[in-house]
């Protein structure tokens, strides 16, 4: 006797088909819609990159470096709107934050002067915090770090400058005029919640010497590495020796520390 309930070999048995999704199916939009969010929310609260296209803190970021900065340092803020949910910390002195007051129309990158309750005075180029000189030494031998600035290198002077515990460094115009008012400023008190920013190239920065204190708020991250960065030069004479094996890729900054 033959069992009705087993399929005979001759028999061809029926392939279950494969259900297929249209590319632009509500499900798919759907995932897309939602790996776009939480990368928007990833960028706006967490990290995200920054291009640098102005000179105003050569030599330490340099016109083309593409920065890492880090959202969670200081606190954690509402996505997009750059409000704080919870604060943990504040900025220290030599921090380098990217911030956007109410008055600029793009991010900018600056360096930590001055902190809530100091007062800091600029004398003939010179920082003074709470009546203390900040030190900076010459530094003779700098061709290779003034090399690829973009901000006229031959009319540079670089020093190292002392702040607390750490030294960063800056650049002075030798043919700015003595004692113009960008090297003679203050004295100014910082107000509570505030901070004083200035450029590490002193007299091509537009900073809290000509505008201000800023709003602690109103920072939205510290600068912490040089992901990659990309230069070629405006000046013909230049493109040569900043040009690598792999175009105007500058190699040696890759993963470079900021500090």
């Amino acid at each position: 006797m033959t069992d009705t309930n087993t399929p005979n070999e001759s028999t061809p048995v029926k392939k279950k088909q494969k259900h297929i999704v249209p590319f632009w199916s509500y499900e798919n939009l759907r995932s897309l819609a939602t790996l776009i969010l939480i990368v928007l929310v990833l960028r706006s609260s967490v990290a995200s990159l920054y291009k640098v296209p102005t000179e105003s803190m050569e030599p330490t970021i340099k016109t083309g470096d593409r920065l890492l900065v880090t959202k969670l340092n200081y606190a954690l803020k509402w996505p997009f709107i750059n409000k704080p949910i919870i604060s943990w910390s504040s900025a220290k002195r030599g921090d380098i934050i990217v911030f956007r007051t109410s008055s600029d129309r793009y991010d900018l990158v600056k360096r930590v002067v001055g902190l809530p309750g100091d007062t800091v005075d600029i004398r003939d180029n010179v920082v003074y915090i709470n009546g203390t000189e900040q030190k900076k030494t010459f530094i003779e031998n700098s061709e290779k770090v003034l090399f690829d600035i973009r901000d006229n290198r031959s009319n540079k002077l670089l020093y190292r400058e002392q702040f607390d515990n750490g030294s960063h460094w800056i650049l002075n115009d030798i043919n700015f005029p003595v004692g113009h008012t960008l090297r003679n400023k203050g004295p100014y008190t910082i107000g509570e919640h505030k901070l004083f920013v200035m450029g590490d190239n002193r007299d091509n920065s537009s900073d809290s010497r000509r505008h201000g204190e800023i709003d602690f708020d109103d920072v939205k991250g510290k600068a912490q590495v040089v992901i990659w960065s990309w230069f070629k030069s405006l000046d013909p004479s230049e493109r040569a020796e900043q040009l690598t094996p792999i175009g105007w890729l500058r190699t040696n900054r890759f993963g470079h520390k900021l500090k």
